[in-house]
């Protein structure tokens, strides 16, 4: 499974670091080792200290990693807090279920996640077989 993070290139001599972000840890690092062996890197410090120290000054750290699916169920439960709680304002009593599948909710109306969550914009949502 492609595991996503954020990274650091630590220059070892100087201290000095590059963050990044990725969606793809193990694809990440050799595309820029590649660029700054080949002086393309875009970004100028990180190449003039390449350039200075030589590619063994540097390290590489995952400073954070998380696998896909985690970001997907953490997406999935924040949309379907929002939309149960949208729909039990609009038209309260209408959702059956009050337990959340991808998140551990257990009454969407609850304070934290009014205020924590944004509802989706009405023109998204259309129930089945109603027409407006």
């Amino acid at each position: 499974m492609t595991r996503a993070g954020v990274y650091a290139i630590v220059c070892e001599p100087t201290g000095e670091v590059y963050v990044g972000a990725t969606i793809d840890l193990d694809a990440r690092r050799p595309h820029h080792m590649s660029a700054l062996k080949y002086r393309r890197h875009s970004c100028k410090r990180l190449q003039s200290l390449h350039d200075a120290h030589g590619a063994d000054a540097f390290r590489w750290e995952e400073l954070e990693v998380v696998t896909l699916a985690e970001r997907l169920t953490e997406a999935l439960g924040d949309a379907e807090v929002a939309w149960m709680a949208r729909l039990l304002e609009e038209r309260p009593g209408s959702v059956v279920n009050r337990k959340c599948r991808y998140s551990n909710c257990h009454d969407p109306l609850a304070p934290r996640v009014s205020s924590h969550y944004s509802l989706p914009s009405a023109r998204f949502y259309r129930p089945q077989g109603r027409r407006s």
